[in-house]
C-alpha cells in the first residue's frame, strides 16, 4: 500500500481515481453507472425499460445529500487534488458499493480507499460484516489499519461511539508518530457506568494490529508509590528483573512495550498517591507508551496536553431497556409489566451495573430497591456460585480454567464441567466477564459490594483454604513442577500473589510461608523472584528463628536471589539455611541449599567449592533416596565442569543424570544452568 507520508495530494488523488476506475468497470458489468449519463437515458427510453438507479442516486436514497458533481470531486478525476469528504459521504458510498451482489470491491481495495481518503479509523470496522472474517483480518494486518469490530462488542451497552473515539485517538497517535496530537485516552465516570467495558472493547479492536501486545493492567488498590504501578505493568507484560535493576529501568529498555498500548484499569489513587501523580510519571518516564486509563477522577485531561478525556455518561433509556431485558432473560426472568420496568430503569439512573443488579434481582424474586440488594442477590445464587464469587472478590486478576481446577475441593465439585457451567451462567447474567480469553473476572462494583458483605472470619477462611489447596496442588499433579508452572497463566500467578499479600497483611504467616516455599518454582518460572525476595524477607522477620519453617524460608529467599543474579545475597541466605539445617539435622534442606549455592554462587565461590558442595549434596540425596534430586546434582555438575573447561567430566555427569531421568528431556538443574548461561 502507498504510504501517505511521502505522497503529494495529486499522487493520492491519482491512486483514488485508479481504484475507482476498476470499481466503475465492475459496476458497469452489472448495469450500474456512477451517474446517469445521456447514453444510458436514451438506451432505457429506446427499450422502454425503467431506468436503473445510478450509484449516486443509490447513495442519495440512503439520505446522503451528495450531488453528482460532489461525487466526481471526491472519487473521480475532477478536480485533480484530494477533496476533504465528510465521513457520512464516505461511509454511505462504501456501504452502497459493498451491498452490490456479486461483490465489486475486495477488502484490500476498500481499506486502501479508506486510508487514502483518511476515513477515521474508528469508522472502518463497520465494514467488516461485508467480508469473511479471515479476509477482513488479513487485509487489516496487511495495511496496518485497526482490527474489525468483534461480534461481542457493544451488543449490550451500545457504546460504539465512545469505543470508536478511543480507537481513533490511539491508532492516530500510533500511525502518525507525532506529539502534537493526543497520545492517551482517559475514560472517566462514576463507578458502575461501564468504563472498563469500553476500554476492553477498544483493546479487542486494537489488539490484532499490535500483535496481541495490548496489556490490561489492574492497578493495585493499595499502591503507595509509582514503583507499584511500574511493577504491575512489568509483571502483566511478562518481564523479569535481573540483578539490582528496578522496574523502571526494565521498562525503559524493554522492546516488548515500545509503542505498545497499556490499559490501566481502575486508576483511582488513594491518600498516598493520586492518579495525576501516576500519569505524570508514566508520561515522563515511558513516553513511547499509549495508554487507555479508566478512573473515577474527572478532569485529568486539563493537566496533560497529550490526553484525550471521555466522560462516560449513563445509558439512555433505549439502551438501558435493551441491557435490562437481555440480562433479565439470561437470568430466566418471566413476563413483566413494562411500567414496572420503566420505574426500575429510572431508579438505576442508566448505570449499566445497577441495571444488571436490578435485572438479576427481579429475576430471582427479590426487591431491587432494598438496601441489602447485593447481599440478597448473592445469597440467592447456588452455594457453588457463592463460593466462586467469594474467591473472585479476593483478587483483581482474571482466573483461568486451570486455576479453578486447583480449587475444586473448596468448591466441593469434582466434575469440572459443572464449574465451567456455573461460570458460564454467571457470565451470561453479566455478574462476571471473560476478559479477552485470559480468564473470568468479577466487575469492580460487584467486587466492592460482595467484599463489604464478607466478615473477617469469612475472608480468613477463604485465604486459609486458598493457601492449603494451592500448596497441596503442586504435589498432587502428575507432572513436573516446571510443567505445572507453565499450565498456569501469568494472571493466575498474579492472583496467587494477591492472596499471598493478603495473608501477610492479615498476619497469616504460616499460610504465607507455605505458599512462598511450595510455589517456589511457579514464582520463579513466571518472573516474580524480585517480588518474592521482598515479601519472603518480611515473612521471615515475622515468623522469627523459632519457627519450624524458618530454614525453608531462608532457602527459598536464597533461591529467589539466585534467579535474580544477585550473588552476594544468594550466598548469604543459603549459607544461613545450611547452618540452620545442620543444627536442626535437616539433611534434605542442607542438600537443597548446597545445590542452589553451588549453582548460583559459582562466579563468587569458584568451581572447586561448587564441586565440593554439589558432591556432598549428591551424597545426602542418595542416602535419603531422592533420585530426582540426585539427577539434578549430576546435571548441575555437568554444567559446572563445562564452565571449568573439563568437557569429558561434563559428559560423564550428564550421562549419569540421563540414566536417572530416562525419557525425561530436562531437569531443574539443566533449566537453571541454561538460565544463568543466558
Amino acid at each position: 500500500m502507498l504510504s501517505l507520508v511521502n505522497l503529494s495530494d495529486e499522487q493520492i488523488k491519482n491512486r483514488i481515481v485508479e481504484l475507482m476506475k476498476v470499481i466503475r468497470k465492475r459496476l458497469r458489468q452489472q448495469n450500474i453507472n456512477i451517474v446517469v449519463d445521456k447514453e444510458s437515458i436514451s438506451s432505457t427510453l429506446k427499450n422502454k425499460r425503467r431506468p436503473a438507479l445510478s450509484l449516486v442516486e443509490m447513495v442519495q436514497a440512503r439520505g446522503c445529500d451528495i450531488t453528482p458533481g460532489r461525487f466526481s470531486d471526491i472519487f473521480l478525476v475532477r478536480p485533480n487534488h484530494v477533496v476533504n469528504a465528510r465521513v457520512d459521504e464516505l461511509i454511505t458510498t462504501f456501504e452502497v458499493i459493498l451491498e452490490v451482489n456479486p461483490p465489486v470491491i475486495s477488502a484490500i481495495e476498500l481499506l486502501e480507499l479508506c486510508n487514502l481518503m483518511r476515513l477515521p479509523i474508528g469508522d472502518v470496522s463497520r465494514f467488516s460484516k461485508y467480508f469473511a472474517s479471515d479476509d477482513w483480518r488479513k487485509a487489516l494486518q496487511h495495511y496496518d489499519i485497526v482490527p474489525f469490530r468483534m461480534s461481542e462488542d457493544g451488543t449490550l451497552i451500545d457504546r460504539d461511539d465512545y469505543v470508536n473515539d478511543v480507537v481513533d485517538v490511539i491508532m492516530t497517535a500510533w500511525r502518525r508518530q507525532v506529539h502534537d496530537a493526543p497520545q492517551h485516552v482517559v475514560i472517566s465516570g462514576p463507578s458502575g457506568v461501564g468504563k472498563s467495558a469500553v476500554a476492553m472493547m477498544a483493546a479487542r479492536r486494537i489488539e490484532p494490529l499490535y500483535d496481541h501486545q495490548v496489556y490490561v493492567v489492574s492497578v493495585p488498590a493499595n499502591m503507595t508509590h509509582i514503583d507499584d504501578v511500574y511493577r504491575a505493568i512489568g509483571l502483566t507484560s511478562g518481564m523479569k528483573l535481573f540483578g539490582n535493576e528496578t522496574w523502571l529501568m526494565r521498562l525503559r529498555t524493554a522492546d516488548r512495550i515500545q509503542n505498545a498500548v497499556i490499559v490501566l484499569d481502575d486508576l483511582n489513587g488513594n491518600e498516598k498517591i493520586t492518579p495525576k501523580h501516576v500519569l505524570y510519571h508514566l508520561f515522563q518516564q515511558l513516553p513511547n507508551l499509549h495508554m487507555i486509563v479508566t478512573t473515577q477522577v474527572a478532569g485529568l485531561a486539563h493537566a496533560f496536553d497529550q490526553v484525550h478525556e471521555i466522560v462516560l455518561p449513563p445509558l439512555d433509556t433505549t439502551h438501558a431497556h435493551k441491557l435490562f431485558w437481555n440480562v433479565y432473560r439470561s437470568a430466566d426472568g418471566g413476563d413483566m409489566d413494562p411500567a414496572k420496568v420503566n420505574a426500575l430503569i429510572e431508579q438505576t439512573h442508566g448505570y449499566p451495573m445497577h441495571i444488571i443488579v436490578a435485572a438479576n434481582s427481579i429475576a430471582a424474586g427479590l426487591d431491587p430497591s432494598s438496601v441489602d440488594v447485593y447481599r440478597s442477590l448473592v445469597y440467592s445464587y447456588s452455594p457453588l456460585a457463592q463460593r466462586i464469587l467469594r474467591i473472585m472478590v479476593m483478587v483483581r486478576h482474571p482466573l483461568s480454567e486451570q486455576f479453578w481446577h486447583l480449587l475444586s475441593e473448596y468448591l466441593q465439585v469434582q466434575n469440572h464441567v459443572i464449574i465451567k457451567s456455573q461460570l458460564s451462567l454467571l457470565e451470561r447474567r453479566q455478574v462476571i466477564s471473560n476478559r479477552r480469553s485470559e480468564g473470568v473476572v468479577i466487575h469492580d462494583v460487584m467486587r466492592g459490594s460482595i467484599m463489604a458483605l464478607m466478615s473477617d472470619a469469612e475472608r480468613h477462611h477463604v485465604l486459609t483454604e486458598m493457601s492449603r489447596l494451592l500448596t497441596k496442588s503442586i504435589h498432587e499433579v502428575d507432572v513436573e513442577g516446571d510443567v505445572f508452572a507453565r499450565q498456569l497463566t501469568t494472571f493466575d500467578v498474579l492472583a496467587a500473589y494477591d492472596l499471598l499479600q493478603q495473608m501477610y497483611e492479615r498476619e497469616m504467616f504460616d499460610h504465607a510461608a507455605h505458599l512462598v516455599i511450595q510455589w517456589q518454582i511457579v514464582w520463579i518460572w513466571h518472573g516474580m523472584s524480585a517480588e518474592l525476595c521482598t515479601i519472603s524477607n518480611q515473612i521471615l522477620r515475622a515468623i522469627g528463628e523459632s519457627h519450624a519453617l524458618y530454614g525453608d524460608v531462608l532457602f527459598a529467599i536464597g533461591s529467589y536471589y539466585g534467579h535474580r543474579g544477585i550473588v552476594d545475597s544468594t550466598i548469604r541466605y543459603l549459607n544461613q539455611s545450611m547452618v540452620r539445617a545442620e543444627r536442626m539435622q535437616q539433611s534434605q534442606l542442607w542438600a537443597m541449599s548446597a545445590l542452589e549455592c553451588g549453582l548460583h554462587g559459582l562466579q563468587s565461590i569458584g568451581w572447586q567449592e561448587s564441586e565440593r558442595l554439589l558432591l556432598r549434596a549428591l551424597s545426602e540425596f542418595d542416602i535419603l533416596g531422592l533420585p530426582g534430586w540426585v539427577a539434578r546434582c549430576y546435571d548441575t555438575l555437568s554444567y559446572i565442569y563445562l564452565i571449568a573447561g573439563q568437557p569429558n567430566q561434563s559428559v560423564k555427569m550428564s550421562d549419569e543424570a540421563l540414566k536417572i531421568y530416562g525419557y525425561k528431556s530436562i531437569s531443574f538443574g539443566a533449566a537453571d544452568s541454561m538460565q544463568i548461561a543466558v
